[in-house]
């Protein structure tokens, strides 16, 4: 085969991937997740909130450190040792629980919103940033405005 015929075929070849991909961009979306994780406010709260709750947990645990020291027979000690096990495991079993419950209805706003956005571009597939790299259409800020439009329900405060 031939040098021009080799150019040619090649050229052909790339011009063909190049219209089929852009032919296509529209009906694929890509969406950087950790990004609409930083920047939705519900999302941030949520985050806010648990560094709150934690902080407080560590609190509640230095004070009750201090009053176990402060007792001295063995007995007392081991007795306060096992009411704050168990206080402390109903804690932070407490602000999990919330705290999933949070997190499943952020994920719940975030898949809905993302269907939505999709309608209105007449995409038929989405992924993540970083498994696409050309071809398709970033809808990351769209759903991120989208999602920080909403009025924040009751459930996060």
């Amino acid at each position: 085969m031939s040098l021009f015929k080799k150019i040619f075929l090649s050229s052909l070849f790339a011009g063909c991937i190049f219209l089929s991909t852009s032919a296509f961009a529209g009906e694929y979306g890509i969406i950087d997740v950790n990004k609409v994780d930083s920047m939705y406010k519900k999302s941030i709260q949520a985050k806010a909130d648990l560094s709150i709750k934690e902080a407080d947990l560590q609190k509640f645990q230095a004070e009750q450190l201090k009053k176990i020291n402060l007792k001295t027979l063995e007995s007392e000690k081991k007795e306060m040792v096992e009411k704050f096990r168990t206080q402390y495991k109903t804690k932070k079993e407490k602000i999990l629980k919330e705290h999933n419950k949070k997190m499943k209805a952020i994920r719940e706003e975030l898949a809905k919103t993302l269907r939505s956005v999709m309608r209105k571009k007449d995409m038929k597939v989405l992924f993540r940033n970083n498994a696409v790299v050309l071809g398709a259409e970033d809808i990351t800020d769209e759903v991120i405005k989208e999602l920080n439009s909403k009025p924040a329900s009751s459930s996060f405060r």
